[in-house]
């Protein structure tokens, strides 16, 4: 009983630990499919917004 209870709280820990892991992976690997612009990368965002805004984007 006291090994399967200590099992539970490690294995319950481990469990949360991987969960957070994998979702951030899985969180970073849509915004690389997507496309997303990263925060670390302006010239991605100045790149689109050249790309979408026809013109000079002045009006």
């Amino acid at each position: 009983m006291l090994i399967e209870e200590s099992n539970d709280g490690y294995n319950g820990w481990h469990f949360a630990g991987v969960l957070s892991v994998v979702a951030l992976l899985l969180v970073m690997g849509i915004i690389q499919m997507v496309g997303l612009p990263h925060v670390g990368e302006p010239e991605t965002i100045q790149v689109a917004q050249q790309s979408l805004t026809p013109g000079d984007g002045r009006g």
